[in-house]
């Protein structure tokens, strides 16, 4: 399962979300105007991961 973080920006407003993937990759996926609109994705991410990877969960 892919590992998430939630970060606020330093130098714009709003948040980002860091991801690492289950292979070790990390990615940085950028735009969100609130903490709750980074939250929303994280879970629909999450929740396509899970779906397309069944069983690998932790």
């Amino acid at each position: 399962m892919s590992k998430y973080t939630i970060v606020a920006r330093v130098r714009q407003p709003g948040f980002k979300v860091e991801v690492e993937g289950r292979d070790g990759a990390r990615n940085t996926v950028l735009g969100f105007a609130t903490e709750q609109e980074a939250a929303e994705w994280v879970a629909t991410s999450r929740r396509h991961e899970q779906m397309t990877h069944p069983g690998n969960g932790d």
